[in-house]
């Protein structure tokens, strides 16, 4: 509908309150909520942004969370441990919600995999006015994931605040969220210095090949 109108001469446009609410029924039923390839715009939120305030204040980033944690762990939506090795272990898994988060706080943690974007530098957004067009990413393979591993330049950066680092910390967690002890416990390891080795880590799923990667000696010129 907002491409149709955009076609549409002045004086037939639809008004700006009108547009931006089908523009925030888009990013909400679209991006941060998506569940399928086809945007359905449901009821509730249909209702709700018809007031723009209110839905702006809308704890929509909670409720995406939310939304996303369940495709990629045990709980209502993945009911084993098994039938989430099975999801993850698939050439291509639906996940709904804002998945993103989860590429943006890799490449903030391991900022070497930006070398894979066409144009790393480019800070620009869609709210940007000279922003004709995002630009498309290059998928991940493991043959990149591989020979990012072996690179001698690959560094790790800590996402957790320390002592021996000035962060900015806001407090993003909810008045009514619940402490996870384990996670607890292992920040508490992490403060104390704790070197973790890999006999620390129980379980998990171990019986995917090794990650192999060939490096291409360049041919040494002749004089």
């Amino acid at each position: 509908m907002l491409k149709l109108d955009k076609r549409l001469p002045k004086s037939k446009k639809m008004d700006a309150a009108r547009r931006l609410q089908l523009a925030l029924i888009v990013i909400v039923e679209g991006i941060l909520l998506c569940d399928s390839s086809t945007v359905r715009a449901s009821k509730k939120t249909v209702e709700m942004v018809k007031d723009v305030e209110a839905f702006a204040k809308y704890l929509w980033g909670r409720l995406s969370f939310g939304k996303t944690i369940k495709m990629v762990k045990v709980g209502d939506k993945v009911d084993c441990v098994d039938k989430l090795v099975d999801k993850l272990n698939q050439s291509h898994t639906a996940t709904h919600g804002f998945t993103l988060a989860f590429q943006l706080l890799i490449f903030h943690a391991i900022p070497l995999l930006e070398k894979y974007l066409p144009e790393a530098s480019d800070e620009l957004t869609f709210t940007d006015p000279s922003v004709l067009q995002l630009t498309m990413l290059k998928t991940f393979h493991n043959s990149t994931i591989a020979q990012t591993e072996i690179d001698p330049t690959l560094q790790v950066q800590s996402i957790l605040p320390s002592a021996d680092r000035n962060f900015d910390i806001h407090d993003y967690s909810w008045s009514d969220e619940v402490d996870d002890v384990r996670v607890d416990y292992i920040l508490g390891k992490l403060e104390d210095g704790h070197c973790f080795r890999k006999e620390d880590w129980q379980g998990g799923f171990a019986q995917l090949p090794m990650l192999t990667t060939t490096v291409v000696e360049k041919p040494k010129k002749l004089h």
